[in-house]
């Protein structure tokens, strides 16, 4: 397989950022408490990157764009990912691992020690992922979702730093 992850930077990659989430959360809409990932519009996702307020990466596997990850400052030692998305024909191939080695590789570059996510407690499968890619739980919290759903999560985390 030929890997590529790149920063989504034009119009169309941030399109294909967001048609990727779609296809890629459209699961959980059997949940009791769907993603909040559904309800989302690309407007909100376009104008979050032109500010700045967020960046997104695309995951390339032989040229075709299967994967993607948003991202920001969380703080002056962490940056926070959300909405890592594969769609489900590419899942298992280890593209959500390319792009989340990118990230800490990018995080490492800009002086950030840690990188972390929230997951949902009812997907046992995404949490037993990012462990086995060396995250931790950080803490469990309660949360009230941008639709208004409360959802139990947990925060996992993972160092930046190489040790030699």
């Amino acid at each position: 397989m030929d890997y590529e992850i790149t920063l989504a930077e034009d119009e169309i990659e941030i399109e294909s950022v967001y048609q990727i989430m779609q296809d890629a959360f459209r699961e959980y809409n059997k949940y009791d408490t769907p993603s909040s990932a559904m309800t989302e519009k690309l407007s909100t996702l376009q104008d979050s990157i032109h500010t700045g307020a967020e960046q997104a990466v695309i995951g390339y596997m032989n040229g075709k764009p299967v994967g993607s990850l948003r991202f920001k400052d969380m703080d002056e030692v962490s940056l926070y990912f959300f909405r890592l998305s594969v769609i489900p024909e590419a899942r298992g191939k280890g593209i959500a691992k390319k792009m989340i080695e990118w990230l800490a590789e990018y995080a490492r570059a800009s002086q950030k020690d840690k990188i972390m996510c929230r997951v949902r407690k009812d997907t046992p499968h995404n949490i037993r992922f990012y462990q086995s890619n060396n995250f931790d739980i950080a803490k469990e919290e309660t949360i009230i979702n941008k639709d208004g759903n409360v959802v139990d999560t947990v925060m996992m985390e993972k160092g930046t730093k190489v040790f030699v």
